[in-house]
């Protein structure tokens, strides 16, 4: 029997996306060096880390090296004396791209402060797409392309938008954080907190964030949009 295998490959006429500008944000660290990083003099004779700050994002953490760059981020003289096992917490941390809360506040402050909720509003668009049918015959593949246009639908901050459906919803900012404990063996393992509304309430037992500590989350529910506009207005 003849196989036959449909692909179908979309491109919209619009995208549809709101691109919300935030003031600051907490970078991706990039994984990629190129050429050798030097290290820097250090006389410090005890046990240290050193402070190394993102030089896109600022957000800062102790590591127990000397070289001058640690990918994106580079040394400063600021250092603190550690222990062997506050290293190895260390070397952990920066691993796992996990930040302290209690050294980067006036950085986490800076991305919260722009963090309010806001409303989008739904629209409809038609999209044109294309269908690509192959067909296997013999040692012949013959393919057939097929022009195809639907409605789709997607989200905007602008209210006086065209083609709006009428539905709308809220965009909701949470907050995620970290611990950091020891397993059975003896082994560093991450505990996360789960999505919060406002990181001052758990950053005490949950005091590490990482690169993207923070989400938004869509309320739909007409009601509950309903009420949220009220406090947007």
């Amino acid at each position: 029997m003849k196989e036959e295998l449909i692909a179908k490959f979309k491109k919209s006429k619009k995208s549809g996306i709101k691109l919300l500008a935030i003031a600051s944000s907490m970078v991706v660290i990039s994984l990629s060096v190129s050429g050798c990083v030097k290290s820097v003099p250090c006389d410090i004779d005890e046990l240290h880390a050193h402070k190394y700050v993102n030089k896109n994002s600022s957000v800062c953490k102790y590591v127990v090296s000397e070289k001058e760059y640690l990918y994106d981020f580079y040394r400063t003289d600021e250092y603190i004396p550690v222990t062997k096992e506050e290293e190895k917490l260390l070397e952990y941390m920066s691993n796992n791209n996990l930040y302290k809360i209690s050294e980067n506040e006036n950085i986490i402050n800076d991305v919260t402060k722009t963090h309010n909720d806001f409303l989008e509003y739904e629209y409809e668009y038609e999209s044109d797409d294309t269908i690509i049918i192959t067909s296997p015959i013999g040692d012949m593949i013959y393919t057939t392309i097929i022009p195809d246009t639907s409605t789709k639908y997607s989200w905007t901050t602008d209210e006086n938008h065209e083609d709006l459906t009428g539905n709308t919803r809220i965009g909701h900012y949470q907050y995620c954080a970290y611990n950091i404990s020891k397993n059975s063996k003896g082994q560093f393992v991450i505990i996360e907190s789960g999505y919060v509304d406002d990181l001052n309430e758990i950053k005490n037992e949950y005091p590490y964030i990482n690169d993207s500590f923070y989400d938004i989350k869509y309320i739909t529910d007409q009601k509950l949009v309903e009420k949220a506009k009220e406090k947007i207005k």
